[in-house]
């Protein structure tokens, strides 16, 4: 039996058993094209309508069901989710969503519904149907365990700042003053070129568990040839849903060279808890971490950190909204270097817009404060950084493959000791091929 057409026996099964559309008049005519072969005559005839019953649940129910025999199954979702926004208890909707999700190859959440409306109890008939439809979603997540993705990216841009360092010409310390050198701890602006690669391979152990990895490796060159950087990590990790929500346990090392010259290595280990429900996520993250610098041992430290993420999105309109709060402490391997202690905390908005199909723009804001535990002995004031990030993104995805990215940010860092404040702009154009 063809995947579009496997709703068909569950509508009659289910028919009798939840709720009857009150336009019984445009049910019978949908109904009628419907058997008919016409579903996309009958999805055509009700999207004429939509100005004045868009929102009415018995509305959305009888455009999701023409749309997902029209082959339209994302607009099938939109329309069902807003019936059980309205009507929660609908296990009839939730049913025909989860088919829905099942023909875009959302195994995992076609599963999560298919568990709720069997603990609804519906009817023999219905339970047998809907077990046949969770055998199909293991057998199809057992046929493909393994999946292997990359993303390959280049970039042409421009930064203003681009080793994040102060415009100051004079820097007072506890003993006389310090003045930046032009070039290496002063601001320089360039232009640049960046190209990055990154490959992911997910191993799924069955339809709630799996096995997930990537590896990545950047390679930054500015045009004066200064203040070069590459970056590579490997991430490994192991996720499981369960009833509260997706809970994942990653792995990361990362390494950054500056120049050709080893600069830093983060190794981290996280937990997290993500969880969905329609429109809206949640995600808590608690991390473990060690910051290393092979030169510069007096700023190696250990450290814990703590988010929290609330998500929405409106997938008819396309605008979504997500907040997250994030708080750190940094702590000093060495104790002679305690004044490099720490404390931050801060948050982020992410306002992602679905412009068309094909295009999308998404402004975010991060702001963050740290405060040092203790003066330092160089410095005449104890530092506390005030740092603030505005970004906008434009992507276009031109075809399944091939996308084009333009972003443009901006930073602003004030700290109380003139060093560490700067202000920073950069632009930057990409081309990206997922393979």
């Amino acid at each position: 039996m063809a995947p579009k057409l496997l709703h068909i026996p569950l509508l009659l099964l289910l028919g009798q058993y939840l709720v009857t559309p009150a336009h019984a008049d445009e049910y019978l005519t949908t109904k009628q094209l419907l058997k008919e072969n016409k579903p996309e005559q009958a999805y055509q005839r009700l999207t004429t309508k939509k100005s004045n019953h868009i929102g009415e649940p018995d509305y959305d129910l009888l455009l999701a069901r023409a749309a997902i025999k029209a082959g339209h199954p994302h607009e099938a979702i939109f329309a069902y989710e807003r019936v059980l926004i309205n009507i929660p208890g609908h296990h009839q909707a939730r049913a025909e969503l989860a088919i829905a999700y099942y023909q875009i190859n959302e195994l995992e959440k076609s599963q999560q519904l298919f568990d709720k409306v069997l603990k609804s109890n519906p009817p023999d008939k219905v339970k047998k149907f809907i077990n046949n439809y969770i055998e199909r979603i293991n057998a199809k997540i057992s046929s493909r365990k393994h999946s292997f993705t990359g993303v390959l990216t280049l970039k042409q841009g421009w930064d203003s700042n681009i080793n994040s360092a102060t415009n100051e010409s004079e820097i007072v310390l506890a003993i006389g003053t310090y003045q930046p050198t032009e070039g290496v701890d002063k601001q320089t602006s360039d232009s640049f070129t960046e190209v990055a690669n990154r490959l992911h391979y997910n191993y799924n152990f069955n339809v709630n568990s799996r096995f997930f990895s990537s590896a990545g490796y950047s390679n930054r060159e500015n045009n004066n040839k200064q203040f070069d950087t590459q970056t590579a990590d490997i991430r490994v990790g192991y996720s499981h849903l369960t009833p509260i929500g997706r809970i994942s346990i990653p792995l990361l090392y990362q390494t950054m060279w500056l120049d050709e010259k080893q600069l830093r290595e983060v190794s981290t280990i996280s937990t997290s808890l993500n969880r969905a429900s329609g429109d809206s996520f949640s995600d808590y993250s608690l991390q473990y971490g060690e910051i290393r610098y092979p030169y510069q041992q007096a700023l190696d430290v250990d450290f814990v950190a703590a988010s929290f993420t609330l998500g929405f999105s409106d997938k008819a309109s396309g605008f979504g909204q997500q907040y997250a709060i994030f708080y750190g402490d940094e702590t000093p391997t060495n104790s002679l270097y305690e004044f490099n202690a720490r404390e931050y905390w801060g948050m982020q908005l992410r306002l992602p817009v679905r412009l068309s199909n094909r295009h999308s723009l998404t402004p975010k804001v991060v702001y963050q404060v740290a405060e040092y535990h203790q003066r330092h002995p160089f410095f005449n004031d104890k530092r506390k950084d005030d740092f603030s990030y505005y970004e906008i993104a434009w992507r276009w995805h031109i075809t399944r493959a091939w996308s084009l990215k333009t972003q443009a940010s901006h930073t602003e860092s004030n700290s109380t000791v003139a060093l560490y404040t700067h202000t920073r702009t950069a632009i930057y154009t990409g081309i990206n091929f997922n393979y």
